[in-house]
C-alpha cells in the first residue's frame, strides 16, 4: 500500500468575510504548493471562528463549497477544511472532504464549544466520518472534539489516520499538544492537527503549534513557532501495520457503543 503524503496549512485567517477569506487561501495555494496527496485546512477557515454564523454561512452549492470542489478536481488531489453551511434554519460547523471525483463527505462538528457559546448558535452532528483515501482509512474530526477521547476512539481499528481542523487559541496551546499526543498514542494511528495563526477579530492570539504525529508519539513535522506556512509529511501504512502486529494493545481495548 502506497505512503499517504499530507501537506498542512498554518495560516492567519480573514475575519468574518469569506470572499476575501477564500481569496487569501487561493493565493497561499497558488505559490510554493508542496507534494502531497491530502492537503488540510483549518477550521471555519474562510471566516475565522464566528460566532455569527447568519452573516457567513454559505451553502453545499456556495462559493467555498464549489472552489474546494473544483480544486480537488482538477489538481486530482484531496482536500479538506471546516467551513460555515447553512441548512433551512440551523447553522453547521462543517468538515468537508473533497477528491478528485468531488464532494467525499462531511462531517459536522459533534462537541460544540460552549464557553464561546458555540452550542447556542450551531447545531452539532451525531456522526462520525471514516473515509478511504488512497486505501487509507482516515477519520476527520474539529478542534473541541480533541478532549473527547471516547468519541474519537479507535474501536477495532476502524481507522489508520486521524485529522483534526482548529482554531485553538495559544492561552490553551500546551492541552493542543498534549492531546494531539494523546490521541495518535491511544488509538494507535497517525494523527494530524492543523491551527491557525495570528488574532481573530475578538482579539483572541492563536499560536499554531500544527503537528502530524506517528503513532508512537513522536512527531513527523511540527511548526513549533507560530509562523504561517506548510507542514508535510508521508505516513507509512506499513510502518503503521508493523507496530500494531509486535505492540497489538488494540487487541486488549475494552469495547462500548456510543449513543
Amino acid at each position: 500500500m502506497q505512503d499517504l503524503t499530507l501537506a498542512l496549512l498554518q495560516t492567519d485567517l480573514i475575519w468574518e468575510n469569506s470572499t476575501e477569506g477564500l481569496h487569501s487561501i487561493q493565493g497561499k495555494f497558488a505559490e510554493n504548493l508542496p507534494e502531497a496527496d491530502l492537503f488540510v485546512l483549518p477550521e471555519m477557515f474562510p471566516t475565522g471562528f464566528t460566532m455569527n454564523p447568519s452573516a457567513n454561512a454559505e451553502t453545499m452549492q456556495g462559493p467555498v463549497f464549489n472552489w474546494m470542489k473544483e480544486w480537488a478536481c482538477t489538481k486530482r488531489k484531496f482536500l479538506c477544511g471546516s467551513v460555515i453551511i447553512q441548512e433551512k434554519d440551523a447553522y453547521y460547523n462543517r468538515l468537508l472532504v473533497f477528491g478528485p471525483e468531488g464532494l467525499l463527505g462531511y462531517y459536522d462538528k459533534k462537541h460544540l464549544f460552549r464557553m464561546a457559546g458555540e452550542d447556542q448558535v450551531y447545531t452539532p452532528g451525531n456522526a462520525r466520518l471514516i473515509l478511504p483515501i488512497l486505501d487509507w482509512k482516515v477519520s476527520f474530526w474539529i478542534c473541541y472534539d480533541l478532549r473527547f477521547p471516547v468519541w474519537m476512539r479507535n474501536q477495532y481499528l476502524e481507522y489508520d489516520a486521524g485529522i483534526i481542523v482548529a482554531n485553538w487559541p495559544d492561552r490553551r496551546v500546551s492541552h493542543w499538544s498534549a492531546l494531539l499526543k494523546a490521541r495518535a498514542i491511544e488509538n494507535q494511528a497517525y494523527f494530524a492537527g492543523v491551527n491557525r495563526n495570528g488574532v481573530d477579530g475578538n482579539g483572541i492570539a492563536y499560536s499554531g503549534k500544527s503537528e502530524i504525529i506517528h503513532p508512537l508519539g513522536t512527531s513527523l513535522s511540527s511548526r513549533a513557532d507560530d509562523s504561517a506556512g506548510w507542514l508535510t509529511a508521508s505516513l507509512s501504512h506499513s510502518a503503521l501495520q508493523d507496530y500494531r502486529e509486535k505492540f497489538a494493545a488494540w487487541k486488549d481495548a475494552d469495547s462500548f457503543t456510543l449513543s
